[in-house]
């Protein structure tokens, strides 16, 4: 019986996550570690407790509002710093637009692909 090769899975979220030089450095920590096969990410610093919220029914249309705006500025945020790529910035306004939409009208949830920005981006 042949032994399994040494495998990684690395999982970054949170603030690992919440800028693009947390990014960059949780792309150096996987081009380190050659045995990474996997790798996940999760929600930027704070997006969950703003998502969380959301779930939990933020009955204020305003409030609704807010919590949306801070999950697109601090995914703006980020893309500010990245190289201009149009497919990214149209998918993250297609986002807020369609999460929008669905507070508007509870028990709707839109799902999105994004089919941008294909590469590295660190």
């Amino acid at each position: 019986m042949n032994p399994l090769p040494p495998m990684s899975v690395a999982k970054f979220g949170g603030t690992s996550v919440g800028t693009l030089d947390a990014m960059q450095r949780s792309a150096d920590v996987i081009e380190q570690n050659p045995h990474t096969r996997l790798v996940v990410i999760s929600a930027c610093a704070g997006v969950t407790n703003h998502l969380v919220a959301l779930a939990q029914g933020v009955n204020d249309p305003q409030a609704r509002q807010d919590k949306l705006a801070a999950i697109t500025a601090i995914h703006q945020a980020i893309l500010t710093q990245l190289p201009a790529c149009q497919d990214t910035q149209v998918a993250v306004d297609h986002w807020h637009h369609a999460m929008t939409g669905a507070c508007k009208h509870r028990g709707l949830y839109p799902q999105l692909g994004v089919n941008g920005c294909v590469g590295r981006l660190w």
